[in-house]
């Protein structure tokens, strides 16, 4: 699976590569707008899967589970694992939300954390 995903890389840096140095083009204005999108989703995901098999590599071949700045959503880099210390509790991901309401429930004031608050 990591050498496909490697090879995978490659091609994509490649494609990358060819629509930015001008080889691969569009004909029409409306064509090169979508390639140009496609090439900026490119430039954003190709670091992310990069650093997903880092951390797959780190894991599977060295057993390392702690890997520092792990990625868990590809889609949502900022997104974190929560876990609530119990067993009957599942593992979920996202972002710790303080949220304070009053009567009615009517919120008076929220916080999202950068990173889980202790």
């Amino acid at each position: 699976m990591l050498p496909l995903l490697s090879l995978l890389v490659g091609v994509t840096r490649l494609i990358r590569n060819e629509v930015a140095s001008g080889v691969k083009r569009a004909k029409d204005h409306d064509q090169k707008l979508v390639l140009e999108a496609l090439r900026k989703d490119l430039e954003t995901m190709l670091p992310r899967v990069q650093q997903v098999i880092r951390q797959a590599k780190a894991r599977v071949l060295g057993g390392d589970v702690h890997v520092a700045g792990k990625l868990v959503s590809v889609f949502e880099p900022s997104t974190e694992v929560i876990r609530k210390g119990k067993a009957s509790q599942p593992t979920e991901f996202g972002k710790m939300v303080k949220i304070q309401e009053v009567e009615n429930q009517i919120i008076t004031h929220y916080e999202v954390f950068d990173k889980r608050a202790a």
